[in-house]
């Protein structure tokens, strides 16, 4: 028995329409975060910082916007100093702000992340300054002090020289320069025991006040509308769910948008740890790193629910599994040891995505929906990410995009999701008509069917009746034929309708040798008294049929309901024709008749269940509507096809075809 599956192909228009989703969505986020770059009006190269000394005496702070302190800054190892405390000729090293200090040398010797040191910097400035000057200090993972020209400006968590008298803190604010010369001198102190990395990761801004107050607020607008979108997307998603949980892929894709948007919370302007007090920095930290941990496993669980035949289940595993052993430093050991894990769980997520992108090549290879739009924003998020880490290492300089992919990604998996429901909610929908429809033609055969079978069974009750009350031999004998053929009719309806009901379910072929000219031939001669009663002649060359590989009762079956419908809904005096070529590979039947034809309309719907031609030539047509149905699935099952052409009024050709093996 051959069996044919059935694939859907990717029709070319989805991959295109990706593409195109892909772009727009690209064009409106790059537009969107340029809005939040540093503005540099004046395009001039901002002046770097050289043995602790930058000179902005050129710098119109008004015309060519704030300036990123960068550059060598004087560092004072193991010390925490003032600046009463350093003196001219003091001994000092050069280091590189921005930029960690754990692998930075002090007489020959790695200081490693902990530790305390004193940041120095001198600015010169021109004598013409906006009238408020500002610094903006960004994310610095650990406690500080500043002072600007000796006065103690800004403080964040507690500076000490063990981890007993340090504590954690993190924030992002803009402070007020109290400038009352043509230079400045900063001092930061700063001591890490609680980070990977310690010192001075991302750079300092100085200018303008209102400038950077502004800069902040472009920042801040386009981080929490990345929060908004992400918070009212997983709220969207979760209640999709719950309207209908058979599909769990909208409940992890709406934990993710949760979790991710409490994550950028603590992690793009450090929100939460600007509003709550600097005694629970702690406490907020360890959630930074848990939404991370937790983010992965959800996202692969999301992904199983996309592709579950590509994600299996122990793969799914193994990544909670990972994830939990990553959670638990975090959740009982001090931030010095759970934030070292960090790089190790960034190769693991790196990993996961590469595996991603091959799994997500093998759903696309196997027609999965929504396969091609997943792989292109995954791809298109997985270059952000890559050209984000090799940017940060400074081994590239073409700028941050992460916020871009990423936004992109969650939307396009949104509009995957959205894509899915509809698919369902349409199916649904296409399912209902067809189940009214199916509900009506079930209707119209069970009436047809009592109408089929109370005839016989009428002619049997009152035929036998007579045969009771009746002395003559003869009439005897015409009501047994009438009972035996009006039985046989009833027989034939139940052998159809039970060969129907082996077909739903399972139906097993026995294949033999079988002799296509016999079968034809047989039937002929089954339906011959049908045939003398209305004066149908059968035309026929069947020659050349030849044998082939079939289950030779099921189709016999097949070969008799189309002739069999050749002959009832031909004409008085009509014609058959039979005609059967065998080119060795294929052998062709062509049954015709001279009958009253079909219209166009009813001819895609002849081989439906249970259906009928209705029309005035043929009213008076016994049957239940499974003839030519179970004809077709016969012929399909033997690996061959079926049509019909036909023109009302002319007659009709129906038209076999049968593989030879």
């Amino acid at each position: 028995m051959t069996t044919k599956i059935k694939t859907n192909k990717i029709p070319e228009h989805s991959v295109t329409s990706a593409v195109k989703t892909l772009c727009v969505f690209f064009m409106f986020c790059a537009v969107i975060f340029s809005c939040a770059k540093q503005p540099d009006a004046s395009g001039k190269t901002p002046p770097r910082a050289v043995n602790g000394v930058i000179d902005l005496r050129d710098w119109d702070f008004e015309k060519d916007g704030p300036v990123k302190l960068d550059g060598e800054w004087e560092f004072y190892w193991k010390e925490l100093l003032q600046s009463v405390d350093i003196k001219e000729n003091q001994a000092y090293e050069n280091i590189t702000v921005p930029g960690i200090w754990n692998d930075f040398s002090v007489n020959g010797q790695k200081i490693g992340s902990t530790g305390y040191a004193t940041y120095r910097l001198k600015i010169l400035l021109a004598d013409s300054l906006p009238d408020q000057m500002g610094l903006r200090i960004q994310s610095i993972r650990s406690a500080y002090e500043l002072e600007i020209n000796g006065k103690l400006i800004c403080q964040n968590g507690k500076v000490g020289t063990d981890s007993s008298s340090s504590m954690l803190s993190k924030a992002f604010r803009n402070v007020n320069l109290p400038l009352n010369s043509n230079s400045a001198e900063l001092v930061l102190r700063q001591s890490n025991y609680q980070s990977r990395e310690g010192g001075l990761r991302d750079p300092l801004l100085i200018g303008s006040l209102r400038q950077l107050k502004q800069l902040e607020m472009k920042q801040a607008s386009i981080e929490w509308s990345l929060i908004g979108i992400l918070g009212i997307m997983g709220i969207y998603h979760l209640g999709l769910y719950f309207i209908r949980r058979k599909h769990t892929s909208p409940l992890w894709f709406g934990l993710f948008s949760i979790i991710l948007a409490l994550r950028s919370a603590l992690t793009s302007s450090a929100f939460l740890y600007n509003v709550f007090p600097a005694d629970i920095h702690w406490l907020l930290y360890k959630i930074e790193y848990l939404t991370l941990y937790l983010a992965v496993p959800i996202f692969a669980m999301y992904m199983r629910g996309l592709f579950p035949r590509e994600f299996r289940l122990t793969f799914i595993q193994l990544i909670i599994a990972i994830s939990f052993l990553f959670s638990l430093p975090v959740i009982f050991a001090p931030s010095i040891i759970y934030t070292r894990t960090l790089l190790w769980f960034e190769i693991f997520m790196f990993v996961i995505g590469l595996y991603t992108i091959v799994r997500i090549a093998f759903a696309i290879l196997r027609k999965r929906e929504g396969s091609v739009l997943f792989l292109s924003a995954w791809m298109l998020f997985f270059a952000a990410v890559i050209n984000d880490i090799l940017n940060n290492k400074r081994t590239i300089n073409t700028g941050v995009y992460f916020q871009i992919g990423f936004i992109a990604f969650i939307f396009l998996q949104s509009y995957l999701l959205s894509r899915r429901f509809s698919i369902a909610f349409n199916t649904v929908e296409k399912q209902s008509l067809e189940l009214a429809k199916l509900a009506r033609v079930k209707d119209e055969f069970l009436a047809n069917l009592s109408h089929e079978l109370r005839t016989p069974l009428t002619a049997i009750h009152a035929y036998g009746e007579m045969f009771e009350n009746c002395d003559n031999p003869a009439d005897m004998k015409d009501y047994g034929r009438e009972i035996f053929a009006s039985s046989e009719k009833l027989i034939g309806y139940v052998d159809d309708l039970m060969l129907l009901t082996r077909m739903e379910t399972a139906l097993d072929m026995s294949r033999s040798k079988t002799d296509i000219q016999e079968i034809i031939t047989e039937n002929i001669d089954i339906l011959s008294k049908n045939m003398r009663e209305r004066n149908i002649s059968v035309r026929k060359n069947t020659t050349n049929a030849g044998k082939i590989q079939a289950d030779r009762k099921l189709l016999s079956k097949a070969i008799h309901a189309v002739i069999k419908n050749a002959v009832i809904y031909n004409r008085e005096n009509g014609e058959i024709i039979i005609d059967v070529e065998n080119d060795n590979t294929m052998i062709k039947i062509t049954i015709a008749d001279t009958g009253v034809g079909i219209a166009a309309d009813q001819l895609p719907l002849i081989f439906d269940r249970f259906y009928r031609v209705d029309s005035s030539d043929t009213y008076e047509v016994s049957g239940v509507g499974v003839g030519l149905f179970l004809a077709k699935k016969i012929i399909e099952m033997h690996g061959g096809t079926i049509g019909v052409n036909s023109e009302p009024g002319r007659g009709s050709e129906f038209t076999v075809r049968l593989p030879v093996k």
